[in-house]
């Protein structure tokens, strides 16, 4: 595992040395990130290639572009063309993100229940989900939410964010409780710690301190914690204070996911090309070549059916959710979003904390949950997810259980009782303990 993340990182240094070294490829980053931001840009290129990049990149010849042109372009192109080495360059850096997506599923929590109840989920969630977005769900241990609600007020939020209630703590008064808390998560968590982040259904930029409790985090697991922010364009200066931290260290540590157009063109036109070269920018407004996983606001019964192509959830965690201003913990894990469900996660347990005292007895309760939580025959089971995705978790060895339970709670004895005497303890138990680490049923 560490020789992986030494490769990575060495890209990533070999790319930000490149940057200063090789004019051109900070030119042909900004060409890239206009093509996926620009749709008038895309547009203009079809009709007239060779002219746009005179008049616009004059720096840069066909060969700097041929790997980030819109792929209709690239069928037109004839020839024997290769691109440059700025342009390789470039490409391997981008592909950094898949590298370290395949790294992080592949760290374990130092935990042992919660590494097996992992696993189980990174499973089932490649099952149920078919889509290409699949495949940036990379399950992270944990999120920490340093403010309440976030004032992006996206109207495609896979989340559902309210709008910002609290900015939370000043790093002066929080220090304390969140230091406690990054402990019990590196305990836990072991290296995967560093794949934590400090952001949910919140902005990292709502709260003014941000940079010291991300800063705190690095000092604590040597990686600054990966930001991505929907204000940038509100907050230019500070952006630029992240790209002179550890942030730019970490490979694309820093993203800016923008909700219009304008926030494209006014972080292009105050942002130098070597400070966008370090910044992924992940455009998500209707202009883009993005599409929105629907799950949260954009989700709908009439849509739902298109989560094969779209994804259905950007819940990207099978691990704790921590709120600092509600002192709560919450063990999640990634769904594909129904009506039940909205944000694509399902809730398997939940407790709160009021002190660094009792933040390790509030997150070991729900340690206790994995890797399967504890039931016994008069526990009483509840359905949590909607009838229509019940054909992804039924067993031809209990056929009805699942409607049977949607109608009313019921435990293992009744179940075995009412329903019928090939329904052995045994088997139904192993059945229904696999179910309640998939967050599909609860005990009541």
């Amino acid at each position: 595992m560490e020789n992986n993340f030494t490769k990575i990182n060495n890209v990533w240094q070999n790319y930000q040395a490149a940057l200063n070294d090789l004019p051109r490829l900070s030119q042909i980053k900004a060409f890239r990130d206009q093509v996926i931001c620009d749709l008038d840009f895309r547009l203009s290129l079809e009709d007239n290639l060779h002219q746009i990049l005179a008049s616009e990149y004059p720096m840069l010849g066909l060969c700097d572009v041929l790997l980030f042109l819109p792929s209709k372009l690239n069928k037109d192109i004839t020839g024997d063309l290769s691109p440059t080495l700025e342009a390789r360059i470039l490409r391997d850096a981008l592909n950094l993100d898949i590298s370290f997506r395949h790294l992080q599923r592949q760290l374990q929590p130092s935990h042992a229940g919660w590494k097996i109840w992992r696993d189980l989920q990174i499973s089932r969630y490649s099952r149920e989900d078919i889509s290409t977005r699949s495949s940036q769900i990379t399950h992270i241990p944990y999120a920490i939410e340093l403010s309440e609600g976030c004032s992006g007020g996206c109207s495609f939020c896979g989340v559902s964010a309210q709008a910002l209630q609290n900015s939370g703590l000043p790093f002066k008064d929080g220090k304390e409780i969140y230091q406690a808390l990054l402990e019990v998560l590196g305990n836990a968590c072991g290296l995967l710690s560093q794949y934590g982040v400090l952001y949910w259904a919140t902005d990292p930029l709502d709260q003014p301190d941000y940079e010291c409790y991300a800063n705190l985090f690095y000092q604590k697991f040597g990686l600054w914690p990966i930001t991505t922010t929907a204000l940038a364009e509100n907050h230019l200066e500070r952006i630029r204070g992240m790209l002179r931290t550890p942030a730019a260290e970490r490979p694309w540590g820093l993203r800016c996911s923008m909700r219009s157009r304008y926030a494209y063109q006014k972080l292009f036109k105050e942002l130098t090309p070597l400070e966008r070269g370090v910044i992924r920018f992940l455009p998500q407004y209707p202009e883009s070549s993005s599409q929105h996983a629907l799950a949260g606001r954009s989700f709908s019964k009439d849509t739902a059916s298109q989560q094969t192509q779209s994804g259905g959830t950007i819940a990207c965690m099978s691990g704790f959710l921590i709120s600092l201003p509600k002192r709560e913990i919450q063990l999640l894990t990634p769904c594909l979003a129904e009506p039940r469900n909205l944000n694509g996660y399902r809730v398997l347990g939940c407790d709160s904390f009021t002190s660094t005292e009792d933040l390790p007895n509030a997150f070991n309760k729900l340690l206790e949950f994995l890797p399967c939580p504890p039931i016994q025959l008069d526990t009483l089971l509840m359905i949590t997810i909607d009838a229509n995705q019940f054909y992804l978790y039924n067993s031809s060895n209990f056929p009805g259980l699942l409607e049977r339970l949607n109608d009313s709670p019921a435990s293992l004895s009744q179940l075995t009782s009412e329903k019928m005497l090939s329904w052995s303890y045994a088997s139904l138990f192993s059945h229904c303990l696999e179910l309640l680490q998939y967050g599909v049923l609860k005990a009541v």
